[in-house]
């Protein structure tokens, strides 16, 4: 299961015979929750129930339950008589969020049992190499998803398993509800060798380094993706009525 289609697991039952399955509610989450990824609906766009039933092939029921759980994540939002809208974020909630990322990774970071074993080094190695091929061809959507995947990755070996749904959950909530492509696109160089840094610093145990590396990184995402809002807020602004 990757990135994108790990959330909604509150939404998983336990089949008569004790198996987990998926169910429809839990379906029509994930892929209500990668066509948002993939900007097939766009941020502040209203979830026609209608359309979502023809897309999805499935009931309006499911959907609604699917709706009304990215509500409580902050995902979409439900304006009554109007109904679901994908929700965006405004300046202050973008530095919250970038704030809150920060503090979380750099934590998890001190918890993580170094040196990596071989296996660890090379699974993370092999995420930034597709991230690297990626953003090399320039499929900007499977550059952005391994760039979660490999952050996501590294989290997991600290084994808190909250910290790490805390850390999807905001990745969620940046990625999905933000335009990528103009908010934290920095170009391919930049990003690969920011990365490229932090893990040779993790892979070789310096645990200082590494966070250093780590907390530059988050930085100037951050101050890319605030100077890029501020922009385009000032963009629209002077756009004629």
């Amino acid at each position: 299961m990757n990135a994108i289609q790990q959330g909604g697991s509150i939404m998983r039952r336990k089949s008569p015979d004790g198996s987990r399955e998926e169910d429809l509610a839990w379906k029509a989450y994930e892929k209500i929750r990668t066509m948002i990824f993939m900007n097939e609906i766009g941020k502040g766009q209203k979830l026609n129930h209608r359309e979502l039933v023809d897309r999805l092939n499935m009931s309006r029921t499911p959907i609604i339950q699917a709706l009304k759980c990215m509500e409580l994540q902050g995902l979409v939002r439900n304006e009554p008589n109007r109904g679901f809208y994908v929700s965006c974020l405004g300046l202050e909630e973008l530095e919250d969020i970038f704030q809150l990322r920060e503090d979380l990774e750099l934590s998890l970071l001190r918890s993580l049992s170094l040196p990596l074993t071989e296996e660890q080094g090379g699974w993370l190695n092999s995420i930034f190499s597709n991230f690297i091929e990626a953003g090399r061809n320039g499929q900007f959507k499977k550059r952005l998803f391994h760039d979660m995947e490999l952050h996501l990755a590294v989290a997991g070996m600290a084994g808190r398993a909250v910290s790490r749904q805390t850390l999807r959950d905001l990745l969620d909530r940046l990625y999905l509800r933000f335009e990528q492509e103009t908010l934290f696109f920095r170009g391919p160089d930049t990003s690969e060798m920011e990365h490229r840094l932090f893990l040779d610093c993790l892979i070789a145990g310096d645990r200082e380094k590494s966070g250093q590396a780590l907390r530059e990184h988050l930085r100037n995402t951050r101050a890319h993706a605030v100077q890029s809002y501020k922009q385009r807020l000032s963009e629209k602004e002077s756009w004629p009525e």
